[in-house]
């Protein structure tokens, strides 16, 4: 489904947001946090037709600063903290998401 752990962890970060996720930023007025966010474009790949997010060569054409705070944010999505609540169907589904990953990327 995803091209890469970088378009999963988004998701995930996606998904908690729209459920009712809650995120605290100080800077309101002039948040670069949440513009790093809504700057981040996603489109199907054409290798299998997985979710891609825009490559940071992409953001650097376009003159895009890098997303470290958004990264930093969608890296903690990458393995849920609260796996005892989970149903043993979404500890599977997560796990095969994850081994379909690492079967394309190692990861460092």
């Amino acid at each position: 489904m995803f091209l890469n752990i970088r378009a999963l962890m988004y998701f995930r970060a996606m998904k908690w947001l729209i459920q009712g996720g809650f995120i605290v930023d100080n800077s309101v007025d002039n948040s670069s946090f949440k513009n790093q966010l809504l700057v981040i474009k996603y489109k199907r790949s054409l290798q299998g037709n997985k979710i891609q997010l825009m490559s940071k060569k992409e953001m650097l054409k376009l003159r895009i600063n890098s997303p470290n705070t958004a990264d930093a944010f969608a890296l903690t999505f990458l393995r849920s903290l609260d796996e005892e609540t989970q149903s043993e169907e979404e500890k599977r589904r997560i796990e095969a998401e994850e081994n379909e990953v690492e079967d394309r990327y190692s990861i460092l």
